[in-house]
Formats: C-alpha cells, structure tokens, sequence
C-alpha cells in the first residue's frame, strides 16, 4: 500500500520541506499533502507560509509551525491550510478528503 512506502531520501525545495524531511526521519505520502498545504497558502498570500532569507530562521519556522494567514485569507482556506500542514505526518488531511 501507498501508506506503507517509507523513503529517506533528502529533495526539495527548502521552503516545501516537510518537518520529518527536514529532522531526516523516513517519509510517504504524507509528504505531498504538506506540500500541497505549502502551495495553496502561497497561492492564496503570494508567498510561502515560512518565508525567511535566512535558513536557519526558516527551518526553525518549519519545524516550530509557526503559520500565520494576513487578515484576506478567508478563515475555511486557513482552516483547510493548518490541516494540510499538520507537524504529525498522520494528523494531515488525506487528499481524498480536500473539499
């Protein structure tokens, strides 16, 4: 099954990167559904969710969640968003789920 698939292959793009990615535990599928939170925050904002110069404060930002929408975003796309982009790999809404 697609869930069971573990890899520990490092890719990407820094301000795409998964928690698990990043602290270098295995990772699934799971890994696309943050991704897709990333994405569809940086539609909606016109930038990515962690967006920093610097990595360091970037990383630290990824890992800390620290995800905060301007005012415009309506409130069931931030809802959407933060359970897309759930720490906990198993906590992310499944993509069969997204309305």
């Amino acid at each position: 099954a697609l869930s069971s698939v573990t890899r520990t292959t490092f890719c990407g793009t820094l301000d795409y990167l998964a928690p698990e990615m990043i602290q270098g535990k295995g990772h699934n599928h799971t890994l696309d559904i943050w991704s897709c939170g990333v994405l569809l925050y940086e539609m909606m904002v016109g930038r990515p969710p962690f967006q920093s110069t610097n990595h360091v404060t970037l990383i630290n930002r990824i890992l800390s969640l620290e995800l905060r929408f301007p005012a415009f975003v309506n409130p069931d796309i931030q809802g959407l968003v933060g359970r897309l982009l759930q720490k906990e790999p198993t906590e992310r809404m499944p993509l069969d789920e997204v309305p």
